[in-house]
C-alpha cells in the first residue's frame, strides 16, 4: 500500500495520522520495517491502523502475536489493514482476535462495538427496502451477478452510495459476497439462484407496504400502479376486487396529497385503494412485481388467495 491510504469504516471516512518513528518507541524493528502505523479514532475510540508495506502475508497467529506486542508497547487496541479478505482467512482472523479493516467492506474492531460488516448494519433482522428492492430486481428483471455497483447504479433508481449500502446487507445476510477487483470496483455474486436464493431470504424480507389509505378518486393522468388482490388477479385466475386498487412510493405519495390529487383521502373506506411503498415499482411499473406483492399478501388468511400466491409464485421458476 501507499503513503496516501483511504480507509472508509461504517460510510465515514477515518481521520488517519501517519505516525512519527520517533512515535513508535518500544515498538521492535521488524514491525516498524513490516507496517506503516496511523493514529486515528472513530466515535471518539482511538486506536492504531497497521497497513502492510510489503505484499507478504502473515499468518492468524502471527498478526495476533504483532498485535499484542505493539498493544503492550504503545497502549492501545491494534487493527490491520487488508485490500481483501477471502472468507476462511477472515474466519481465522476471528478465532485468533485479530481486529482488522477492510476498507468500505468489513470491520471486525469489537473494542469499537463494530463487529463484522460495519456500525450501520448491526443488529438488523430484515432487510432494508433498498437492499429488497436490489435483491428482486436480481431475482425478475436481470441478473446483476458479476456486476459493479457502477453497472448497478444504471438500472436501479439510486445511487452509488446508497446501493453500496444495500449490497453489505446482503452480504451480511450471505446472500451474496462482495469482491473487490484489482482496479478498486467491487463486483456483486449472490450465492444461490433462482428460487434458492428466494428462499434463502424469506426470513429477512419486509412487506413494502407500510401504510394503507382510501379515497374517492385520483385525479391524475398520470398511469398508475396496480397492487393487491387487482395485481394478484393480474398474474393468476383469481377474480378482480370492484375496489381500484394502487401502489405509491412514500415521497411521490407525499407530494401528491400535498397537492390534493386524492380526493376524500381517508384511512377508512373508498372507491380507491392505496398501498403507500418503500420502494418504488420493479419492472413493467403498470402493476406490482410479483415477488413484492407475494409479501404483501403472504398473510391475507384467505385460502384461494394464499393457493394463487402458491401457484404465481411456482411459475417464475
Amino acid at each position: 500500500m501507499g503513503e496516501e491510504i483511504n480507509v472508509i469504516l461504517a460510510d465515514e471516512r477515518l481521520n488517519l495520522r501517519k505516525m512519527e518513528r520517533s512515535e513508535l518507541k518500544g515498538v521492535y524493528t521488524d514491525a516498524v520495517l513490516s507496517f506503516s502505523f496511523y493514529a486515528t479514532s472513530y466515535k471518539g475510540c482511538e486506536f492504531l491502523l497497521l497497513a502492510p508495506k510489503k505484499k507478504d502475508r502473515y499468518t492468524p497467529m502471527q498478526y495476533s502475536n504483532i498485535s499484542k506486542r505493539i498493544n503492550d508497547s504503545l497502549g492501545k487496541p491494534v487493527a490491520f489493514l487488508f485490500d481483501d479478505l477471502i472468507y476462511y482467512e477472515r474466519n481465522r482472523m476471528l478465532s485468533r482476535g485479530v481486529y482488522f479493516i477492510v476498507s468500505d467492506k468489513y470491520a471486525f474492531l469489537p473494542f469499537l462495538i463494530i463487529n463484522a460488516r460495519t456500525a450501520e448494519m448491526s443488529g438488523k433482522s430484515s432487510l432494508t427496502p433498498v437492499a429488497q428492492y436490489i435483491l428482486f430486481y436480481h431475482l425478475q428483471s436481470m441478473s446483476l451477478d458479476g456486476r459493479t455497483y457502477k453497472d448497478i447504479e444504471r438500472f436501479v433508481p439510486y445511487k452509488y452510495i446508497t446501493i453500496s449500502r444495500a449490497m453489505k446487507v446482503l452480504e451480511q445476510f450471505s446472500l451474496c459476497e462482495l469482491k473487490r477487483e484489482s482496479g478498486g470496483s467491487i463486483t456483486v455474486h449472490f450465492l444461490s439462484n433462482g428460487r434458492a436464493l428466494w428462499e434463502k431470504a424469506q426470513p429477512y424480507l419486509i412487506n413494502p407496504a407500510k401504510e394503507i389509505w382510501y379515497c374517492d378518486d385520483i385525479r391524475s393522468d398520470d398511469k398508475l400502479c396496480v397492487c393487491s388482490y387487482n395485481a394478484l388477479a393480474h398474474y393468476t385466475s383469481l377474480n378482480p376486487d370492484h375496489t381500484l386498487m394502487f401502489a405509491f412510493e412514500k415521497e411521490p405519495f407525499k407530494e401528491m396529497k400535498r397537492n390534493n390529487i386524492f380526493s376524500g383521502l381517508n384511512k377508512m373506506d373508498g372507491a380507491v385503494k392505496i398501498e403507500v411503498w418503500e420502494y418504488p415499482p420493479i419492472g413493467l411499473k403498470k402493476v406490482v412485481d410479483k415477488l413484492s406483492l407475494y409479501m404483501t399478501l403472504k398473510n391475507d388468511g384467505d385460502a384461494r388467495v394464499e393457493n394463487e400466491l402458491d401457484i404465481m409464485i411456482d411459475e417464475i421458476w
